[in-house]
């Protein structure tokens, strides 16, 4: 069976883990706190690749990035050069989705 995994699994497992990444997740969500999130993230890519064939879209890469961007917007204000210095740290996290999806999924989709 093929198992679409979206962005928002992405970014629960890699937020502990990506430099500046931990500001992507810093509250509950649904009841669960952070290092819950990564664990019950980590725990769906494992079984995905165990079991079925995960895919995932190629625009998740951006959207990982994107969401790290924003989130540096309010942490980087009043900094010289603070615009280079978000794209910097955003870009960071792209390499770590790259590996997680070669680990866990077996296609990506091209949108």
């Amino acid at each position: 069976m093929k198992v679409y995994i979206d962005t928002g699994v992405f970014i629960d497992y890699l937020s502990p883990q990506a430099i500046a990444g931990s500001t992507l997740r810093t509250t509950e969500r649904r009841g669960r706190d952070p290092k819950k999130l990564f664990e019950d993230a980590e725990d769906v890519l494992k079984l995905v690749a165990a079991k079925h064939t995960g895919v995932t879209s190629s625009f998740t890469y951006y959207e990982v990035e994107e969401a790290l961007f924003k989130q540096l917007t309010s942490v980087a204000k009043g900094m010289n050069n603070a615009s280079t210095l978000r794209v910097l740290a955003a870009r960071s996290i792209v390499p770590r989705t790259v590996m997680a999806v070669r680990f866990f999924l077996e296609l990506v989709y091209w949108i």
